[in-house]
């Protein structure tokens, strides 16, 4: 049995409902030879040949006719592939074509997948997730996948407003004095650790949220720190920020071998399918989990809530993988849903209290002065002169 594939390049349909009437306009055109599918063919043939290379037998064969490639005198290319063979050879045609710009319709599943990672689906939705519409890198490499996976997002979280901006790099929300910057963060194993730690790789995905007013204030402290002689300026960020720590572990075992865990699931990446397939799940991550972390902060108040409160609901429950002698350990750990730890710290904590008019800014002082003694002697510095910027500008009591 077959499954056949409906492939063309424009124009896309805006719902499942539409895709009949656009089949039917393009089946009306004038015939004429189409080169538009030879690249595709090329492509879907390199790793799966066509028929006509094969013997008849070869259990190697998964598309139903030949030649395959691509030659056709219509705007639309259909693509069959054996039943047998669909759980592989279906996404892999979907991911082909749609990151070389071609819609493609499965009509027995009744869903329209279209370039950039959108897919329309029966029931009228729009939904990201399913397929990524974009290359998948071959290369397993720190800066190569970080690109790959941040790009991979772009689409899930444009629907709440994030843009990538190719000036700097970063994919960001703008709103009034508010700034949210999305990063993925891959972190290859640790050459000075031991055991099963020296074989760990990590996968984050960092949000952070920088207010103008906090930023010029980290400037001034600086320039501040720097004349009081504790040395280069950090420049700390003025931003309150989260991580998924941890949502995605790579455990190499043996090259090319890296398996993926994340806390429910284990995947294997052997080559850029199992890339492709964790991309996808940290997309569907980030249309769902991220949602109410992109939400939840509309102003400094409410920022300084989340990350000074001590109330249960700044709180979450997070699984986290631990190294142990014999691999990976899963642990459920609570931790702050938004904090500063890597954002400035103590210094950061203490100047988002007093912008937000924090009433126990004494308290804080105490709480962040502790944990300044623990970074150290220009940490210490730093939160010293950030008091003092608050009390000469009202935002904190006198000694």
């Amino acid at each position: 049995m077959s499954y056949v594939l409906q492939i063309w390049a424009f124009p896309a349909p805006p719902s499942v409902a539409a895709v009949d009437g656009i089949l039917a306009e393009l089946a009306q055109r004038p015939k004429k030879p189409q080169t538009q599918f030879l690249e595709l063919a090329r492509r879907l043939t390199a790793r799966h040949p066509c028929i006509t290379t094969l013997d008849e037998d070869d259990e190697n064969a998964v598309w139903t006719d030949g030649p395959m490639d691509g030659r056709t005198d219509a705007p639309v290319w259909g693509v069959g592939v054996l039943s047998q063979h669909l759980d592989t050879v279906v996404p892999f045609v979907v991911e082909t074509a749609t990151s070389m710009g071609f819609v493609v319709y499965d009509d027995q599943a009744g869903e329209c997948h279209l370039p950039g990672g959108m897919s329309l689906l029966p029931d009228g939705r729009r939904v990201v997730g399913h397929h990524l519409g974009q290359p998948v890198p071959e290369r397993l490499e720190v800066a190569v996948m970080e690109r790959f996976l941040m790009q991979s997002l772009e689409s899930a979280v444009a629907l709440n407003g994030f843009r990538f901006e190719p000036a700097t790099g970063l994919t960001t929300r703008t709103s009034g004095e508010w700034t949210q910057t999305l990063a993925v963060q891959v972190q290859p194993p640790d050459q000075a650790a031991s055991g099963a730690a020296a074989l760990d790789w990590r996968c984050d995905i960092e949000m952070t949220w920088s207010h103008s007013k906090m930023a010029r204030m980290c400037s001034e402290l600086d320039r501040a720190a720097v004349l009081s002689g504790s040395g280069p300026a950090q420049r700390y960020r003025g931003t309150a920020g989260t991580t998924f720590s941890r949502m995605a572990w790579f455990g190499r075992r043996e090259w090319p071998l890296l398996a993926v865990r994340r806390a429910d699931t284990t995947w294997v990446l052997r080559d850029s399918d199992g890339l492709r397939t964790l991309a996808v799940s940290l997309r569907e991550l980030a249309g769902t989990a991220m949602v109410e972390l992109i939400q939840v902060v509309n102003s400094v108040e409410q920022l300084a809530q989340w990350c000074l409160s001590e109330n249960s609901q700044t709180w979450r429950p997070f699984p986290l993988l631990v190294s142990t002698p014999t691999g990976l350990d899963k642990r459920t750990v609570q931790r702050r849903l938004i904090d500063t730890d890597a954002c400035g710290g103590p210094v950061t904590l203490l100047m988002l209290g007093g912008l937000s008019r924090y009433p126990e800014m004494p308290a804080l002082l105490a709480r962040c002065q502790g944990w300044a003694r623990e970074l150290g002697s220009a940490t210490e510095l730093r939160l010293e002169l950030a008091a003092r910027a608050l009390r000469e500008g009202g935002l904190m009591p006198p000694d």
